[in-house]
């Protein structure tokens, strides 16, 4: 045993002077082959490198937006779909970046990236004083490195860590702006180059005025995890601990415990999404008033979706063929739309309790539809369209709705039906016809 114990202690030591030496140089080596190469795929991809200067173990350049298009197409292959006029919006724009190669033992590289220039197009919006200094004052924040992200890539080039510079700045004019950040890390995996995990934590995110308006967000966490060999293949999560919304002092709403989980699936050109929501409790406040939602869950999926026709449409006149056809061609995939549960489980109103609602439906559109009548009859749509809604609600939230001579006007003519100790609507919309518990429109 005493044997074992120092051949594996002499095998630690001599992979240690082999990385503190030959194995130090060749990793600092392939490190710097792995930036090159990615620095040269930014440059075929519409950004500029400028000002690089090496001095070993330390490397210094800017990236700067160049060619929207390029930038695009480049963000929405990597899993960020981005148009070429939302990019023109940072043309210009400088990002400084300083490199360091094995600044400790878990780092291949560590990256400082930081902002040093707006983009042209903002600096030419400045149309008054207020506004330049305003524009003024943000390149200060740039100018003094205080929004900066660290990233450690890993000596495998097979993950990172990082975190965002804590910030907590005051920008002056005609109102005072506050921004806060505090605790922004992240993790993450990568395979040749793609990302294919990350995990963000968040203590606070905070943004108020001396008016007295403030929205402050506190303990998120998400994590992103690619499971498919496209940008659609993902399982994402995002938990919040708490949001705190106030305008003044006429409204303000609290909203606790919000999780939000969704899975996404491209399958045979389609994409396949699931989403499911909770929120413990949401509550509002104005005035004399205080209201409050209490353990909401959602749970919603949508099937068959042409995202290549849903692109093309969106970027299409509703008055062109081009319109015409990619709709055609996104609703013959049979879209579908399934709420398989919106529910509220107690609603509050000033101290009184108004219990609950539930909500279920589907909706789907026939595939065979012919989209050449749309111009002459818009209403086609409706037609296509095969819905079945159903909502039951408390008697006492039926009550107050009630309260309303139209709403009273309508129950009369569509009665409820009775359903578990509350009352029921079922809405269903085939053919172009419209029944609401059975009754005919």
């Amino acid at each position: 045993m005493k044997k074992a114990g120092i051949v594996i202690f002499g095998l630690i030591a001599a992979a240690l002077i082999y990385f503190l030496s030959l194995g130090h140089d060749e990793l600092t080596i392939q490190a710097k082959k792995q930036l090159n190469q990615e620095l040269t795929i930014l440059q075929h991809n519409g950004f500029v490198i400028e000002n690089r200067k090496n001095s070993g173990k330390k490397e210094h350049f800017i990236i700067r937006f160049d060619d929207p298009p390029k930038i695009a197409s480049y963000f929405t292959a990597q899993g960020t779909p981005t148009t070429p006029e939302e990019i023109a919006l940072l043309k210009g724009m400088k990002i400084g970046a300083d490199v360091f190669y094995m600044k400790d033992i878990y780092s291949a590289l560590s990256i400082d990236l930081y902002p040093v220039k707006l983009p042209d197009g903002i600096l030419e919006t400045a149309e008054n004083e207020e506004e330049k200094a305003l524009f003024s004052q943000i390149q200060k924040i740039f100018d003094n490195k205080k929004l900066l992200i660290h990233i450690d890539i890993n000596k495998n080039l097979s993950g990172f860590q990082g975190y965002v510079q804590d910030i907590d700045e005051t920008m002056t004019g005609k109102r005072e702006v506050r921004i806060k950040i505090k605790g922004l890390s992240f993790t993450g995996k990568m395979d040749q180059e793609r990302i294919t995990q990350l995990d963000q934590k968040l203590k606070v995110l905070g943004i108020m005025d001396n008016n007295g308006t403030e929205i402050t967000l506190q303990n998120m966490v998400s994590h992103h995890q690619m499971t498919g060999t496209t940008i659609h293949d993902v399982d994402a999560l995002y938990e919040v601990e708490h949001i705190h919304m106030r305008q003044t002092d006429t409204f303000s709403s609290e909203i606790r415990e919000v999780s939000v989980k969704s899975s996404q699936k491209f399958i045979n050109g389609l994409l396949q999404s699931h989403i499911k929501t909770t929120v413990k409790v949401l509550e509002a406040k104005a005035k004399a008033r205080v209201f409050s939602l209490n353990d909401l869950h959602g749970d919603v999926s949508i099937e068959n979706i042409d995202i290549d026709a849903l692109d093309k449409l969106q970027k299409s006149d509703i008055e062109t063929e081009t319109y015409k056809k990619q709709l055609r061609l996104l609703l013959s995939k049979g879209i579908t739309l399934t709420v398989n549960n919106f529910s509220i489980q107690k609603i509050v109103e000033n101290g009184k309790k108004l219990g609950g609602v539930l909500v279920n439906s589907s909706f789907k559109f026939d595939p065979n539809i012919d989209i050449s009548q749309l111009d002459k009859n818009p209403l086609i749509l409706l037609n296509a369209l095969d819905s079945h809604t159903k909502i039951v609600v408390s008697n006492e939230i039926l009550s107050v709705i009630g309260e309303d001579p139209r709403a009273m006007m309508l129950m009369m003519l569509i009665p409820p039906k009775e359903e578990n100790g509350g009352k029921s609507y079922t809405l269903i919309m085939r053919n172009g016809k419209t029944t609401v518990n059975g009754i005919s429109f």
